[in-house]
């Protein structure tokens, strides 16, 4: 299951998880290639391929001293939310949820939908890059904070996400949010009609 020597870097498992996360990437920096409904389609089935990816990761232990390179930046991540937010449109919603670095348990934070895309985004696109490099001390450490992270971040906002994508998709009466939903319910119509 493991090459090179046995290394966990190699396995199975992270090499599922280093695709994964190309494709999330590169789903992102080519959005301009989808409308807005098929980029909600493609995302609401690409978010729980990656949740479970990443949810089997194996346990990497720190190798350096050092921190790993963060390689997006601020103006980065605003010029990549800015980029989703406007494909989405009416459908980049805002929604609460339980603020997990807060010491008051039912606080909560306001948050978009294009927002948790880029906060995973810029995760994945720093480990992705770091994973390249080949340097596996670098791709250790990337590994697990991305790991950390995950577990303690994003992980939960992922599933906060999807929540608001299955709303935007099955449960919207908002025709500006998901045009096609009116479309689909009327081509549905002419079963129950006939009753």
């Amino acid at each position: 299951m493991e090459k090179e020597n046995g290394n966990i870097l190699y396995s199975r498992q992270v090499l599922e998880f280093v695709t994964v996360a190309n494709e999330y990437c590169k789903f992102l920096e080519n959005l301009e290639t989808y409308n807005s409904e098929k980029f909600i389609s493609t995302a609401h089935k690409l978010l729980p391929f990656l949740y479970m990816k990443t949810a089997l990761l194996p346990d990497v232990v720190l190798v350096m001293d050092e921190q790993v390179d963060k390689l997006i930046t601020q103006e980065d991540w605003t010029a990549m939310q800015a980029k989703i937010s406007s494909k989405l449109g009416a459908a980049d919603l805002f929604f609460l949820m339980k603020n997990p670095q807060s010491l008051v348990s039912d606080e909560e934070i306001e948050l978009t939908v294009s927002e948790v895309f880029t906060d995973i985004y810029q995760d994945l696109s720093d480990f992705t890059h770091l994973y390249r490099l080949g340097n596996e001390d670098i791709m250790n450490d990337a590994l697990l904070e991305c790991k950390n992270s995950f577990e303690q971040y994003w992980g939960k906002r992922l599933l906060a996400l999807l929540n608001q994508l299955h709303y935007i998709i099955y449960e919207s009466d908002d025709d500006e949010i998901m045009p096609s939903k009116k479309i689909k319910d009327k081509k549905t119509e002419w079963f129950l009609d006939d009753e």
